[in-house]
C-alpha cells in the first residue's frame, strides 16, 4: 500500500524522477499522472491507492499486471476508459 510513503521526502524524490513509482515490479504510485494513463512494462502489481485522486481519463493496464490492490483508482472523477490487457487479474474487492 503506497499509503505508508504519504508525505516522505522519498516519495517526494521518486515522483520527481518519474510519476510512476514503481519499486520492486509494484507500482506503489502514479497520483501525478495526468490524463492518458499506462502502466509501466514489467509492473506486476498495482498497490492499493497507486493512482489515488490522480487527474487521469484513460488507463491502459498492461499485460504483465496480474494484481491490482484495493482503491487503486479511488478518486479518480475523471477516469472514463479502463483498458485491462492481461488474462489473468486478482482484483482486491475485500
Amino acid at each position: 500500500d503506497y499509503a505508508a510513503f504519504i508525505g516522505t521526502p522519498w516519495l517526494e524524490y521518486m515522483q520527481f524522477k518519474n510519476p510512476y513509482v514503481v519499486v520492486n515490479d509494484i507500482l506503489l504510485d502514479a497520483s501525478l499522472v495526468v490524463g492518458a494513463a499506462e502502466v509501466p512494462a514489467g509492473v506486476r502489481a498495482i498497490a492499493g491507492g497507486a493512482f489515488k485522486e490522480a487527474n487521469i481519463e484513460s488507463v491502459v493496464i498492461t499485460e504483465d499486471v496480474i494484481s491490482i490492490g484495493k482503491y487503486a483508482f479511488f478518486g479518480c472523477e475523471s477516469l472514463i476508459d479502463v483498458t485491462i490487457k492481461p488474462p489473468k487479474i486478482s482484483l482486491a474487492f475485500i
